[in-house]
């Protein structure tokens, strides 16, 4: 079934029908069950005052009784009880006397052993002949001389009809079943409409998706409730934001690759164009040149490479305990010409740290770099290493301009430069920290960064430090 709306209906709706119609059946048993208690406790309508005045009119009349006017003085009788009985009287020999039914014959009663007739006749209902079979007991009729005279026997002039009891319950039964039938209607009505918030959110949903199908990244569902469904919605936005975010971190990618080639390849080209065209020299100095601008395409290229392993967990590490301090001494010295001079403070006690020695150092000189860069000659650049229980933390402090609050985050995003300008003079490709990062966490590490406009910025690096585990290889 396609329709979600009517699958919900389907689910609901049988639910609210069967309870109803519980209730319904219970109520009408109950009704029943009312009628049959009040009835019980009514006497039978042959009992009571009313029996006995009958039985001593008919011992008045019993000379009469006997004769063939016997038969019409006994339908008299039967009239005057107001109870639609017909009599029938029979002698204590259990011989017929006289009866107030003309159609019945002596031949359609039988005497049972104690006293009870067992009647068979034929009747007439709403105009049907129906064969009607009674089992009838006798009220004896007494002479004033105490002496058993005979017995009368009231029988139902036709099929028992309906008391006033009887036909309320049948019409209170009947409003029953008439109220579960418009509940059941109404309920139908009810769960299709309550179906309708439900649906509505799943076809926003549905609608909100296939525009983000088509590239609309931007679409966004407007959050309705607070319910599971609500939780879906926002979900879903999130997941629209972050495709969004993606995309255009995609496209940036792809603007920023193509600014990072484009220069020394423009350089690379135009070098060897002017020394086609005479207008430079081949010399040390135009083939120095040259060869500067391949090797920062061939750097380029190999950070994205890590780039690209790290994100896809293939970067190798061999992690070992080495001396932190020589480490990070053997990084300075790359940086021994470097304006301005950066000092070192470590502890006198040797300080191990458990890393690469190979990615530590790659880290090392790109966060030293990037101090260097940013720094004025006139600055000061500190790398402070000690424990920290343990750990070891390695801090890389500069005195430059600083990082604004806003961009900070943003630093360890590929291509991210603090300077728009994107001059390689105040900033390299933007993939050294990004890189560092990566390769720092891939060491069980973190590496984070405070900074002041101003005042500086301060890197900081947490590594394992050194146990008596021995070598291993990692690959993250």
């Amino acid at each position: 079934m396609r329709s979600l709306r009517a699958r919900i209906f389907l689910s609901v709706w049988p639910l609210f029908v069967v309870a109803i119609l519980v209730v319904g059946a219970l109520s009408s048993r109950s009704a029943r069950l009312e009628l049959a208690q009040f009835e019980a406790r009514l006497p039978s309508p042959g009992a009571g005052a009313t029996q006995q005045r009958l039985a001593d009119s008919l011992v008045a009349a019993w000379p009469v009784l006997r004769t063939p006017e016997g038969s019409a003085r006994l339908r008299r009788l039967s009239v005057q009880t107001g109870d639609s009985l017909e009599l029938l009287v029979l002698d204590t020999a259990g011989t017929f006397v006289a009866s107030s039914v003309p159609s019945l014959r002596e031949a359609d009663i039988r005497m049972t052993p104690n006293g009870d007739i067992d009647l068979t006749r034929t009747i007439d209902h709403d105009g049907e002949r129906q064969l009607q079979r009674l089992m009838v007991s006798g009220v004896p009729l007494i002479s004033s001389a105490q002496t058993r005279v005979g017995v009368v026997y009231q029988l139902p002039g036709s099929l028992p009809r309906p008391s006033g009891a009887q036909r309320m319950v049948a019409g209170i039964q009947r409003s029953v079943w008439l109220a579960v039938l418009v509940a059941c209607t109404l309920a139908a009505v009810g769960t299709w409409l309550l179906a309708y918030p439900v649906v509505a959110q799943v076809q926003r949903l549905t609608a909100a998706a296939s525009s983000v199908q088509a590239k609309a990244l931007s679409t966004r569902v407007h959050v309705t409730s607070n319910d599971e469904l609500g939780t879906l919605e926002q979900s879903f936005n999130r997941m629209a934001e972050s495709l969004e975010q993606t995309e255009l971190a995609k496209r940036q990618l792809i603007s920023d690759l193509a600014h990072e080639l484009r220069t020394p390849l423009t350089n690379v080209i135009g070098l060897l164009e002017a020394m086609r065209d005479g207008l430079r020299t081949p010399d040390a100095v135009t083939l120095q040149s040259t060869q500067d601008e391949a090797l920062l395409l061939k750097q380029l290229i190999d950070e994205l490479q890590q780039l690209a392993l790290a994100d896809a967990g293939g970067l190798t590490f061999d992690l070992r305990d080495v001396d932190a301090a020589a480490e990070v001494q053997r990084a300075l010295n790359a940086f021994q010409s470097s304006s301005p001079a950066i000092r070192m403070v470590a502890p006198e006690h040797s300080v191990r740290v458990h890393a690469d020695p190979f990615r530590l150092a790659q880290v090392l000189r790109n966060v030293l770099q990037n101090a260097i860069t940013h720094t004025p000659p006139a600055g000061r650049i500190s790398a402070t290493l000690r424990s920290d229980g343990d750990m070891c933390v390695i801090e890389v402090a500069d005195t430059g301009r600083g990082i604004p609050a806003d961009q900070l985050p943003l630093i360890w995003d590929r291509f991210s430069r603090v300077d728009p300008s994107r001059d390689r003079a105040t900033g390299g490709m933007g993939l050294g920290l990004a890189l560092s990062k990566r390769m720092v966490e891939g060491m069980g590490g973190t590496i984070s960064a405070t900074s002041t406009v101003g005042v500086g910025t301060t890197i900081v690096m947490r590594l394992p430090g050194g146990s008596s585990a021995p070598p291993m290889t990692q690959t993250t």
